[in-house]
């Protein structure tokens, strides 16, 4: 049995879709944000449809029918300059799973 892969980091929210480079294609993946006013986390899982997700905060909590949070498996390695890279993987977080301009901690989780 292969083991579970866990990675954490940070990223500044954005008014625009981001892509968050993992290296896998994540189980779960769970976002917060702090500021003077509120904590916000938003949640993905991988049964759950593209482009989804839900969020809680200071009691309302929902589902994100759009904009959520979207797997991509990257494209083929290609040749560049003498180097082949390897295809990325990862997830693209939509506008309506982040808040712009705010620093935001991240934990996705591959079960291997």
């Amino acid at each position: 049995k292969t083991m579970a892969i866990i990675k954490t980091g940070t990223f500044t929210g954005s008014s625009a879709a981001q892509n968050i480079e993992l290296g896998f294609i994540p189980d779960f993946f769970m976002t917060i944000s702090m500021t003077d006013n509120a904590v916000k986390t938003f949640v993905y899982e991988k049964n759950m449809s593209d482009a989804t997700g839900a969020y809680m905060c200071d009691g309302d909590d929902d589902i994100i029918a759009s904009n959520g949070f979207t797997p991509y498996t990257g494209g083929d390695p290609t040749v560049s300059s003498g180097t082949t890279p390897g295809a990325s993987k990862g997830i693209t977080i939509g506008t309506s799973a982040q808040q712009n301009a705010v620093t935001t901690h991240y934990l996705a989780i591959c079960s291997g």
